[in-house]
């Protein structure tokens, strides 16, 4: 997936630039919201039959692949927690609760 490197960039980002955790954890706690809400709107909400994608119908195989997309999300979100953790002050550890 496309957004895990994105977040691998972000958490690397993190790592080497320190004063900027804050901000690295917001957008990528929005980043995994946006994937969420899209993914559930395309297939849960058949918006993909309307979208650019052009769908005729939504199959098993695309509720499948749905779902093994975002439980890999889900099931990531304590390491990326557990990453960023290390590097964030005490002070601010109250924004991974949003990792949660």
């Amino acid at each position: 997936l496309f957004l895990i490197d994105i977040l691998i960039t972000y958490l690397d980002i993190s790592y080497h630039f320190t004063t900027i955790t804050n901000d690295i954890i917001t957008k990528s706690i929005e980043l995994i919201r946006l994937f969420d809400n899209r993914t559930r709107q395309l297939v849960l909400g058949a918006q993909a039959i309307q979208s650019a994608a052009r769908l005729k119908s939504i199959s098993a195989k695309h509720l499948g692949i749905t779902a093994q997309s975002l439980n890999l999300i889900s099931n990531l979100l304590p390491h990326i927690r557990a990453v960023v953790l290390i590097k964030l002050p005490v002070k601010h550890q109250i924004l991974l609760t949003d990792f949660d």
